[in-house]
């Protein structure tokens, strides 16, 4: 809806638009009752509270370091409106900016003293969490002293952002009398907004009724008279009662929980449900949290027995069914807290929708089992985060059920049953549950008609094109992008705003084309150059734009801008700016957009990135796979230019740009600047054929500093990652450093047969040595970054020794850290070099804190003194691989120092690229190096690896999608890396860091099997007992044994399967070609799954399953019949037979 018309549908309510002066509100009244207090939420009565601009410090436990200062700006434009029996909130935003409002609602001094419970109904869509975890909803006023205070009733953290009513019940105490509620929206989305219809106070748990309603099925009267009861009046061992009151008691709020237990029988969702009104009436499988505490004795020492060989939790329901049924439907009662803890994210809410989180087992009398993970009804979607809420299971109708066991596998949250439905009918109540999804099957269309290369001028319009697409060029207003046709299939609807071309945002002005005037078109066989002039005398700027076309698909474009005035300009740039593109319909008009953790999605979202490890490779793509064509756009940045990459859908069409931020960009006076090439590539097919694009430029340059001699980096599949030091050993793995200071010896052998225990039998292909070089603080100060010395391990001899131990004798290649962009102020190099180094954020502060420096890589003498030791440390000890932490360099990660002899602010991928080019010239060829993040892809030409993250909930640190709802989903689309794929040759390590103990942690874990990654392992507490043998030491054992499939640069992501949301990588080696599977479904899957070229004398292997596969041939295709359960893995191999 546009902003005009809510202002006409809104009519009457409070609008604020930076408003200074209000009229006095009454104070809202309240209904009262001596055990009751409930807060009318009349929007008329909120008035807003103007808040000064702050600075977001943008600091994270994953980098430990400030690295710049965003600002939170006080909203201009927002909304208070009646919401039902409450209030609703909107606030509008530019995205990626952040943007806050907050209102107050006068109350009439209440007495709060009396009340320990309160009841809160809310829904929300777009709100910004923090690591302060802000208050969304707050009580405020005056203790017995006199004193102001705030109660947090409803959090940040907390937020369900789903646009969905949920209730929330609180026990706290607050203690004072109350005379203001607060509402606080932060987003950075283009809209926040929340809505509160009922706040109530009560001296009890306030009692949530559910009224009956129905499904709204039309099969629910015929179904009406076959549905059975399962009767678990024998297994009810807990009330739901207790189960409210524990959640509250541990966690203080329950969300969605609902007393459906006023009557035996009831309706929910139009299922017939019959529960216990009295005593037990929910069956629990409480955890047994005793298996993983206290201590166990290693290496001398007491080790919590949770971060040494933890164990698995699989508590069982088991429920007897003997019939044959359709569906099952279930009251779940689920004891969550409200939210968790996240590893460098703010805290968020608590949900599931990992199988192995919590799992439903439908076994049959015919001795097979299948899983399936329940649907929510009221979220219509696989997904468990109410206290109650209604689920259901699709079944086999046609085998008997023999019965139903529920599996709680997780620690920390628990999923009791309080009833179970069974439809004995064969006409299904949600019929989409068992519906096979479309398969879309990309076409790959015949050539288009040739059509010779040209470009003219007719009249306004500059008309350009080939074989491949025509392009129609507006000049009559300034300039636009008008008409924009793919000839792969030219019949096909294309719609382009007439509007296109280029967007700027100079001060406070918002430029399009048609802002500018056109001096002069010049047109050269197939090059046509406009200069334009800027119409607003404010903006004096001048832009040449050049247009080439040739024989190829790709329309090339170059953008040159020339401040004209005698002051500086800082202009933000989106060029090219392509609106509402639209191919064939909505719906199948998809976006291909490969940041950290891949977008290739037709829903909508705004997804923005910059171009340091967030973004690290130049294309992405607008395509529809059912007509099979695309528009992919692609830089040609060889100078490491800072540039912003965007897609963005809405109900309009997905908008597209290339921005040029200004903050690198300021253009002094008279001077010219040019921005990188780009080219806009009409394709056929889906975002493959965009990535083929990207690939095909990227080998007109693409020369890696690679050496036959350190071939072997890239064949790793496990590096085991042991600390040196006691200090940051227990600290971080709990557990004793495998050198011990006190006798003065590496314990080596006890510690690599104790990871061969954990690792059933495998060995590492790496031992790295993370913080080896850390020292404790003395009285010269802090000492833990900066020096790389050998002393604490009683010099160098003894510490090269023991690396020569672990490369010769156990065949293990050696990894040695360094961190080269800070250093402690206790050192010699802080003290020499730490002043003149360190990084300056824009308002010229420093990155300095009581211990740390933190240095821009650029200034020479840092750069010289890192790049000599890191010479140093490797001569001295032989280390086959030197690995430099947090590189590549973020955006966020400038410096703005005038004295280091960079641009100002420094461009973040030129500093990695001069930090890494040097060190790949300091270190001999044999040695690897790898580093902490993916760099761009100029940058990968001077190392051998990276450590991953992007199949963790981490990757919302550096590419969190906007404008998307935190829907429950109806599949569960694996995570992907295309940068894997497309940049074969640097090794991506996957580090489960904060994994460990996060719900729907295992799921993630599979997408590194998936993927054909490689993984990074410190201590042993990141895996139970059940995901290490059943998962990780499975799927590590085939690629070590199929390497040369995993590390061969032949290989491809996301090949075409036989079922729809059934997915599979191809990774091609020596006479054998792997296919990794995944199954998105939420159900157990039977049949063909994958299509594969049939070779003569070829055969096929289950390699997860261990047993050989006969498929039938069919048109040269070997077709492989698997069963897969929800998110399941799956392997097969293909052999070539011998020549």
């Amino acid at each position: 809806m546009s902003l005009k018309n809510r202002f006409l549908l809104f009519k009457g309510m409070i609008l604020c638009l930076s408003m200074h002066c209000l009229v006095q509100l009454e104070p809202a009244q309240a209904q009262l009752t001596p055990d009751v207090w409930q807060i009318y939420l009349d929007a008329e009565n909120f008035k807003p509270v103007l808040q000064e601009t702050k600075e977001e410090a943008l600091d994270s436990q994953v980098i430990g370091v400030v690295s710049n200062r965003k600002s939170v700006e006080h909203a201009k434009s927002s909304f208070v409106y009646k919401c039902g029996e409450g209030a609703a909130f909107e606030v509008f935003n530019q995205v990626p900016d952040r943007k806050t409002m907050k209102w107050v609602l006068t109350l009439k001094p209440q007495d709060t003293n009396s009340f320990q419970y309160y009841k809160l109904r809310y829904k929300a869509k777009g709100l910004y969490r923090e690591y302060n975890n802000f208050s969304v909803v707050s009580l405020s006023g005056k203790d017995a002293s006199g004193n102001v205070i705030s109660e947090k009733l409803i959090d940040c953290s907390q937020i369900v952002n789903d646009g969905q009513w949920h209730v929330l019940i609180g026990k706290k105490h607050i203690g004072f009398t109350a005379d203001n509620l607060e509402i606080e929206i932060n987003t950075i989305d283009s809209i926040g907004s929340f809505a509160i219809d009922s706040l109530i106070f009560s001296d009890q748990v306030p009692d949530e009724r559910r009224s009956s309603d129905k499904l709204g099925s039309d099969n629910i009267e015929s179904a009406r008279a076959q549905f059975a009861h399962i009767d678990l009046e024998s297994l009810f061992n807990d009330t739901y009662s207790n189960a409210i009151n524990r959640v509250l008691e541990k966690h203080t709020i329950a969300v969605d929980s609902c007393n459906v237990f006023g009557s035996e029988h009831l309706l929910l969702h139009g299922i017939p449900f019959k529960v216990k009104a009295e005593g037990n009436n929910i069956v629990t499988s409480p955890e047994d949290t005793s298996i993983n505490q206290g201590q166990v004795e290693f290496a001398g020492c007491q080790v919590p027995k949770k971060y040494f060989f933890p164990e698995s939790r699989d508590d069982l329901i088991s429920l007897k069914v003997d019939k044959k049924v359709s569906e099952a439907f279930l009251v779940l009662v689920s004891e969550f807290p409200a939210k968790a803890g996240r590893y460098g994210l703010p805290d968020a809410p608590v949900f599931f929708d990992d199988v192995e989180m919590f799992s439903v087992e439908l076994v049959y009398d015919d001795g097979e089992s299948d899983l399936a993970f329940p649907y929510s009804l009221a979220d219509h979607g696989y997904i468990i985060r109410r206290a109650v809420g209604i689920y259901a299971v699709p079944v086999d109708e046609n085998r008997m059920l023999k019965s139903i066991i529920f599996h709680n596998r997780f620690f920390g949250a628990t999923v009791n049953i309080a009833a179970v439905t069974l439809n004995t009918s064969q006409v299904r109540i949600i019929p989409p549950l068992v519906a096979e999804p479309e398969l879309t099957r990309v076409p790959m269309l015949p050539e288009p008609p040739f059509k010779q290369a040209y470009i003219k001028q007719d009249g306004d319009l500059i008309k350009c094109g080939n074989s491949y697409f025509d392009l129609v060029i507006n000049c009559r207003n300034g300039l636009a992008i008008e008409k924009l046709v793919n000839r792969w299939s030219a019949s096909t609807s294309q719609v382009l705003d007439a509007n296109s071309g280029l967007k700027l945002n100079v001060a406070n002005h918002i430029l399009t084309g048609q802002d500018f005037a056109v001096e002069k078109i010049d047109i050269q066989t197939l090059k046509a150059n406009i200069e334009l002039k800027s119409k607003i005398d404010s903006v004096p700027l001048k832009l040449t734009i050049r247009f080439t076309v040739d024989e190829t698909s790709q329309l090339i474009m170059r953008l040159t801008a020339k401040n004209t005035s005698t002051n500086l300009i800082k202009p933000k740039i989106k060029f090219p700016y392509l609106e509402n593109i639209q191919i064939g319909t909505l719906k199948n008009t998809w976006v291909c957009f490969p940041q950290y953790r891949n977008v290739i999605s037709n829903q909508e979202g705004f997804h923005i990135a910059s171009n340091d490890h967030a973004f690290p490779m130049q294309f992405y793509d607008v395509y529809n796979p059912e007509v099979g064509i695309g528009l992919a756009v692609v830089t040609h940045n060889l100078n490491h230019s800072p540039i912003d990459y965007s897609v963005q859908k809405n109900t309009n069409g997905v908008s597209a740009f290339i921005q040029y931020p200004e903050e690198f960009y300021n253009i002094e006076a008279g001077q010219t600047i040019e921005f990188p090439e780009t080219a806009i590539v009409s394709h056929n097919g889906d975002w493959r054929q965009a990535a083929d694009s990207y690939q095909a430029w990227v080998k007109t340059w693409y020369k890696p500093n690679t050496s036959s001699q350190r071939n072997w980096f890239n064949k790793i599949s496990l590096v085991k990652d042991y600390f040196l030091h006691e200090t940051v050993s227990l600290r971080d793995l709990k557990v004793p450093s495998m050198y011990s200071k006190k006798a003065g010896e590496f314990r080596i052998k006890k510690y690599l047969e104790l990871d061969k225990d954990y690792w059933g039998g495998l060995t590492p292909d790496v031992i790295h040595f993370f913080h080896w070089s850390y020292l404790d603080a003395d009285k010269d100060g802090n000492k833990e970054y900066g020096e790389y010395d050998y002393d604490y391990f009683g010099g160098l001899d003894k510490f090269k020794s023991a690396l020569n131990t672990i490369q010769k004798d156990f065949n293990a290649p050696v990894s040695l850290y360094m961190a080269p962009d800070r250093c402690s102020t206790g050192t010699e190099t802080g003290k020499r070099i730490g002043e003149k180094a360190v990084k300056l954020r824009a308002d010229e502060s420093k990155l300095v804190n009581e211990t740390t420096w933190y240095v821009c890589p650029q200034q020479k003498d840092w750069l010289d003194d890192f790049v000599k030791k890191a010479k140093k440390v490797q001569s001295e000890t032989n280390a086959d691989i030197m690995y430099f932490d947090v590189v590549g360099f973020w955006r966020t990660n400038t410096c703005y120092s005038k004295e280091h002899g960079h641009p100002v602010p420094s461009w973040y991928n030129q500093a990695t690229y001069d930090l890494v080019k040097h060190l790949r010239e300091a270190l001999p060829p044999h040695v690897a190096i790898w580093t902490e993040y993916p760099l761009t892809d100029l940058n990968t030409q001077f190392t051998d690896g990276n450590i991953a993250y992007y199949y963790l909930t981490l990757y919302e640190l550096w590419t969190k999608s906007h404008d998307t709802i935190e829907r429950a989903e109806m599949y569960s689309d694996p995570s992907t890396n295309l940068f894997r794929f497309i940049f074969p040759n640097v090794k991506q390590i996957d580090l489960p860091i904060g994994n460990e103990s996060a719900a729907n942690g295992v799921n993630r874990l599979k997408f590194t099997f998936f993927n054909g990654d490689a993984i990074y392992d410190n201590g042993w507490l990141s895996m139970a007992t059940r995901t290490r043998k059943e998962l990780m030491i499975k799927s590590m054992s085939i690629k070590k044994q199929f390497s040369d499939c995993f590390y061969s640069a032949n290989i491809t992501p996301l090949v075409p399967t036989e079922r729809a949301k059934v997915y599979a990588n191809k990774f091609a080696g020596n006479r054998q070609t792997v296919y990794t599977l995944y199954n998105g479904r939420y159900t157990t899957i039977r049949g063909p799954v994958l299509a594969i070229e049939h070779k003569d004398g070829a055969s096929y292997y289950d390699l997860w399953n261990e047993k050989s596969i006969l498929p039938k041939i069919v048109n040269g295709r070997a077709i492989i019949d698997q069963k897969l359960g929800p998110q399941a893995l799956g392997c097969i191999v293909q052999y070539e037979r011998n020549k």
